[in-house]
């Protein structure tokens, strides 16, 4: 779908790219800093409040990621489907109130379960709004526009954990579910001005897994997931590890990361 472009650039739109990009940054951002809320919180409540140990901490940060990833290949046909808006405002919507329910009766069974479906969310708010900062980009600045979602990526985890450490020992995890959940509903709410419709590309001939899972993606994607392991390791268990070795809060090793990546990518 064509998309109007702004002519001439401005301090918050580069020049070429659409009106709305720095909209589905923000809406990324919120979205992202709810993410990043959680980061700190999960580790320490699954180990403070329902007695787990390392298994049981990973169990509860990796959950999401399992839903997340069966689910991405699957939604991104939606999204070409259906348009883009729907995955943002749908799945940040359901990220929002699944965390809302990481505090429910039933210990950590009733947590992964919802860790599961907030994995869900992920999948389709994560690609409905890296496909929108495409489809709003110019096709020979679509780097370019990979680079500036980047700073919603990392900017909300780094500004994230910070204050899910903060309002999660002055208030509990109880008003730290509650924080992070609204940001998210706040990437919703300006997903609803995000364009309506999306790429509407042709069904593919083949059908099944081959159908949603293109071949050239495949090196790529087994790259990107080893690099993400490594961050997935560290974010879940480095909470736990500030406090075996004294220190306050594991905030600034969050923004310490997201500052350097950042500054890298931009």
């Amino acid at each position: 779908m064509a998309v109007r472009r702004s002519p001439v650039g401005s301090p918050v739109v580069p020049a070429g790219f659409d009106r709305r990009f720095p909209l589905v940054v923000a809406a990324s951002g919120a979205y992202f800093v709810g993410l990043g809320v959680l980061a700190p919180v999960l580790p320490r409540y699954v180990e403070d409040v329902l007695d787990g140990g390392g298994l049981e901490v990973g169990l509860a940060v990796g959950a999401f990621a399992v839903s997340a990833a069966v689910l991405r290949p699957w939604v991104g046909r939606v999204g070409d489907n259906h348009g883009r808006r729907v995955l943002v405002v749908g799945g940040s919507a359901l990220a929002a109130v699944s965390i809302l329910g990481y505090g429910l009766p039933g210990g950590l069974a009733v947590l992964v379960l919802f860790r599961l479906i907030s994995g869900a969310g992920e999948a389709a708010a994560f690609v409905g709004a890296a496909t929108t900062a495409q489809d709003l980009a110019p096709p020979e600045r679509r780097g370019q526009a990979a680079s500036f979602f980047s700073i919603a990526v990392y900017g909300g985890l780094g500004l994230g954990p910070p204050l899910g450490e903060w309002v999660y020992r002055a208030h509990g995890a109880g008003w730290a579910w509650a924080v992070a959940a609204m940001a998210c509903a706040i990437g919703g709410v300006l997903g609803l001005w995000l364009p309506r419709g999306g790429g509407h590309v042709p069904a593919p001939r083949t059908k099944g897994f081959r159908a949603s899972l293109h071949p050239s993606a495949l090196r790529p994607g087994i790259i990107l997931a080893l690099a993400s392991s490594g961050y997935a390791g560290f974010g879940s268990f480095v909470p736990l590890y500030v406090d075996e070795i004294g220190l306050t809060d594991a905030g600034p090793a969050f923004v310490e990361y997201a500052v350097i990546v950042l500054a890298v990518r931009i």
